[in-house]
């Protein structure tokens, strides 16, 4: 017996499970937090994405149209400690190239967009108590 059951899903804001039911009619925005792109990926970061990939799906096989955010944060304290060693710019290269390589053996369906944080720091878009000094540091470091 098939019944069209109503997705329930966990709200953490309100710390309840509710009925799913999107803010803009059939349209559906979601984001998810991405990697911190200082070491290699792994199974506790991919279980997020898969799910996210999944729900996704979901929701566009059930008639809704998705959009979907994912950032990589490329500004991190443990990104500055690893580019001690390392210029910056090629460690964050590097692994977002491991990023979308992986995304792509895993055939995650997502179009997620790429928040570049350094690139709006070092253009001055981004201005935040003591980023300016990171700022100048990131571009001596080219």
């Amino acid at each position: 017996m098939v019944t069209d059951k109503k997705l329930r899903i966990y709200n953490s804001l309100t710390r309840e499970v509710e009925e799913f039911t999107p803010n803009s009619g059939s349209k559906v925005f979601m984001y998810v937090c991405g990697p911190t792109v200082y070491d290699y990926m792994h199974l506790g970061h991919m279980k997020t994405y898969i799910f996210y990939d999944v729900l996704a799906r979901y929701l566009t096989y059930k008639g809704y149209t998705v959009f979907f955010l994912m950032n990589i944060t490329d500004v991190d304290d443990k990104i500055i400690n690893r580019s001690v060693d390392r210029r910056i710019l090629n460690l964050l290269k590097d692994s977002d190239r491991r990023i979308s390589e992986i995304m792509n053996n895993l055939e995650i369906g997502l179009e997620y967009m790429k928040d570049r944080i350094i690139e709006l720091v070092k253009s001055g878009y981004v201005e935040v108590a003591g980023i300016t000094d990171l700022r100048k540091q990131l571009i001596e470091l080219e």
